[in-house]
C-alpha cells in the first residue's frame, strides 16, 4: 500500500505543476517565448501525470 500512496502523491504533484504552468502561459499571452515554454513544461507535467495515473492503476488492479 506504501508504493500506492508514493504514486498518488506524485500523481498530485504533477498535477498541481501542469495546471500551475498552464495558468501561467495563459497570463502570459503578450510574450510568446515565455508561452511556448509554459506550454512545454506543461506538458511534461501532463504526461508524466498519466504516466503516474496508468501505474497507480496497475498497482491497484493488481494488489
Amino acid at each position: 500500500m506504501k508504493l500506492l500512496d508514493y504514486l498518488g502523491t506524485a500523481l498530485s504533484i504533477s498535477a498541481i505543476m501542469a495546471i500551475i504552468s498552464y495558468i501561467m502561459s495563459y497570463r502570459n499571452k503578450g510574450n510568446e517565448e515565455k508561452q511556448k515554454n509554459y506550454w512545454r513544461i506543461c506538458c511534461l507535467f501532463g504526461g508524466i501525470t498519466i504516466v503516474v495515473g496508468i501505474g497507480a492503476l496497475a498497482v491497484m488492479l493488481l494488489n
